[in-house]
C-alpha cells in the first residue's frame, strides 16, 4: 500500500457527474478522511474558462500543482489519509499529480450506471442550483476525452440512488478493505 508519513491517500477520478464528491463525503463522515474536493481549489478565473471552454493543458497544470501541495499539506494534518475527488480525464494529468504527491496515490475510478443522457441533467441541474463550471457541452468534451487508465487502479460504483446508500457504503469498503487499511 502506498502510503506518505503511514497515510493513504486516494485519488476519486472519473468524468464529471458520476459522483465523485459524494463518494468522498461517504470516505469522510463514514471512515474517518479528509475529503478535499478538487473542485474547491479551482479559482473563479478558472472556473469561467471551464465554462466557456477555454481549458487548456498549461491551466490543468497550474491546478494541479496547487492540488498536490494540497493534498501533501492535508496528508501531514490527517489522522487516516486524504481522498480527493478530481476528474484528470487524461493520463498524463494522473501521472502529474501523482509526481506532484511523491508517488504515494492510489486511484479508484468512480463509475456509475446512469446514462449519458441522465448525467447530463444531473450536469444541468448542478449548474442551475450550485454554478458548477461544467456545462453540458463541457461535460460532452471531459467524457469524449476521458482515457482509460493505464496504471494500477480501483474501480467502485457510485449507485446514484438515494436508497442505495448502505451499497455505496459496501462499495466504499471494499475499495478500502482493497488497500488494506
Amino acid at each position: 500500500m502506498k502510503q506518505t508519513n503511514n497515510k493513504t491517500n486516494i485519488i476519486l477520478f472519473g468524468p464529471p457527474g458520476v459522483g465523485k464528491s459524494t463518494v468522498g463525503l461517504v470516505f469522510r463522515d463514514k471512515f474517518g478522511f479528509t475529503f478535499y474536493d478538487g473542485d474547491d481549489g479551482m479559482t473563479p478565473a478558472e472556473r469561467e474558462k471551464v465554462s466557456q471552454g477555454n481549458w487548456t493543458d498549461a491551466d490543468r497544470e497550474v491546478l494541479l500543482t496547487r492540488l498536490g501541495e494540497t493534498i501533501n499539506r492535508l496528508s501531514n494534518d490527517s489522522k487516516i489519509g486524504v481522498v480527493t475527488s478530481v476528474a484528470l480525464t487524461r493520463q498524463w494529468m494522473r501521472d502529474f499529480l501523482n509526481n506532484k504527491c511523491g508517488d504515494s496515490l492510489h486511484f479508484v475510478l468512480v463509475s456509475t450506471k446512469l446514462t449519458n443522457t441522465e448525467l447530463e441533467q444531473l450536469i444541468a441541474t448542478r449548474r442551475e442550483k450550485e454554478g458548477h463550471a461544467i456545462t453540458i457541452e463541457s461535460f460532452r468534451k471531459f467524457t469524449a476525452a476521458f482515457e482509460t487508465p493505464i496504471m494500477t487502479y480501483l474501480r467502485l460504483e457510485n449507485p446514484h440512488d438515494r436508497s442505495k446508500d448502505e451499497e455505496l457504503v459496501q462499495n466504499v469498503r471494499h475499495v478500502i478493505d482493497s488497500l488494506g487499511k
